[in-house]
């Protein structure tokens, strides 16, 4: 059967599909359903070429925009209160910052230490925090210098007019949105331009394809559209200045063709996103605190992530504006199975707050003492035994039933790792699995949960006599181990 030929010079119609039985099934070499994967291709491609050509247009607004001047005192001053709202919420003072691991050089070469962050949890904010939350997300204000700069490029007059912006959702977006708005951004919705540049927006982190093909809209040199069009300008920009941030301000000042209002640079700026830590203290034991467990790690002429110097600058009265959220790692209030729990360096964190919940827990339940598990790997007890006395104290009271710990560069002693603590336990990981049907908590890295799940599979295989004979070989005792992650019996989180 003749094929059908491919139209010269690009396609910009699609093909239209053969019928089935226009094909002869004899495997022809110019068979009607290879041309015409070949004509669908082409056309594919064509369009991907013409998106690459045409300017785009502006996208639609997102926000409906409005501003307010000090003409109009009577309005302005209605903002202005939803404006003190706004900077007083979520905003929380720094109680303590106190380095816990001194700076210590790694393996790799890079320096670490950890310090330990409490912020004051006001009566008036219980509420807004919660008691069963497990994850704080930090914001970290843009720099001073970069906020001054997108001043200038996007023309701003009068850096403390005041603006309120609504979101233009349809039906089917609202529910979402008003769930997703229980932990708004700083200054999302009311606040001055430069609380907007400081806080709202990303200004620091390298804009991504997307976002440069959106600004394109905005140029008026060809050359910059075709540059900001190009989907391997942001690694090249960032090619440039291995070592550095590349901010917003410096695309504005590579691209001077650039021109937007803030009202449209508001509508398609990539947010402000927070940062997000493990808390390691306990809402019902201690209310009115939240701890942060904060590793630090600097290697080389690579900068240390915003976030984590952010906080390690801040002294005590400073505050930091942040949202409060749940993970996977809450305190299992709702039953009382007995508890396993497996971290490395600041994986602790989580366990830390769980020790406490465990404290209070025998305090108001005396006579349901619930059977608790700790096995932890450090470097060395001189280093990052994160909490030790805490610990041992826990142990020593009776709130922890065992607590065993790993040093992996300890000199007086072979290395060890938290896995190897499993596998001389096994019978123990093995009766708490599948007998008991308890809890198991994993928290640090990612090699390190790879390392868990294979010892957590050995235990079980090694100790047959728990499982009714059931498990026999090594699939058997990983398909357990799967089923118990199914089911939220064993339960990670790892990065």
């Amino acid at each position: 059967m003749c094929p059908k030929t491919i139209a010269p010079g690009g396609r910009l119609t699609p093909p239209v599909k053969p019928d089935d039985d226009e094909c002869c099934h004899l495997d022809c070499p110019n068979c009607v359903l290879v041309v015409y994967q070949e004509q669908l291709l082409e056309y594919e491609l064509s369009l991907q070429s013409l998106n690459r050509r045409q300017k785009p247009t502006t996208p639609s607004p997102v926000y409906d925009l409005s501003f307010y001047s000090s003409k109009d005192d009577e309005k302005e001053s209605s903002i202005r209160q939803m404006l003190q709202m706004e900077m007083n919420r979520a905003v929380y003072e720094v109680a303590s910052n106190d380095v816990i691991t001194a700076p210590h050089q790694t393996a790799d070469g890079a320096w670490r230490s950890v310090r330990h962050i409490d912020l004051r949890i006001r009566d008036d904010q219980q509420e807004q925090v919660g008691e069963q939350v497990s994850n704080i997300g930090v914001y970290v204000p843009n720099d001073l210098p970069v906020v001054e700069r997108m001043l200038v490029h996007l023309h701003v007059q009068d850096p403390g007019a005041l603006y309120t912006a609504k979101l233009i959702v349809d039906s089917e977006q609202q529910s979402s949105h008003q769930h997703q708005s229980l932990h708004e951004r700083p200054f999302a919705h009311v606040g001055t331009v430069r609380d907007a540049l400081t806080w709202n927006f990303d200004l620091i982190s390298a804009p991504r394809p997307r976002f440069l093909r959106i600004l394109a809209a905005y140029a008026s040199d060809d050359n910059d559209v075709a540059a900001l069009m190009a989907p391997q300008t942001a690694e090249a920009i960032q090619y440039e200045r291995p070592h550095q941030h590349v901010t917003m301000a410096d695309i504005f000042d590579r691209f001077p063709s650039v021109r937007l209002s803030f009202a449209d640079f508001f509508q398609i700026v990539p947010p402000n996103s927070p940062r997000y830590y493990t808390i390691s203290s306990s809402r019902k034991f201690i209310p009115n605190v939240v701890s942060i467990t904060l590793g630090l790690r600097k290697k080389d002429v690579l900068p240390m992530p915003r976030c984590s110097s952010y906080l390690a600058m801040l002294k005590p009265g400073e505050a930091i504006r942040a949202s409060f959220y749940q993970s996977s790692l809450v305190f299992p209030f709702h039953d009382h199975r007995p508890l396993m729990l497996i971290s490395a360096g600041t994986g602790i964190a989580p366990f830390r707050a769980f020790l406490q919940d465990l404290e209070h827990e025998d305090e108001t339940l005396p006579h349901r003492h619930r059977p608790t598990y700790l096995f932890y790997g450090c470097r060395a007890a001189s280093v990052d035994f994160l909490y030790g006395e805490e610990l041992q104290r826990a142990q020593e009271s009776g709130v922890l039933d065992q607590l065993h710990v790993t040093f992996s560069d300890d000199s007086d002693q072979p290395k060890r790792y938290v896995q190897d603590a499993l596998i001389e336990h096994s019978e123990l990981v093995a009766r708490h699995l599948l007998v008991d049907e308890g809890y198991t908590y994993v928290c640090g890295s990612l090699a390190m949960g790879r390392a868990v799940k294979k010892a957590i599979a050995g235990a079980i295989l090694r100790h047959t006599e728990y499982s009714g004979g059931k498990i026999a070989t090594q699939e058997d005792a990983e398909r357990v181990v799967t089923q118990k992650l199914a089911g939220h019996l064993i339960i990670a989180e790892l990065w």
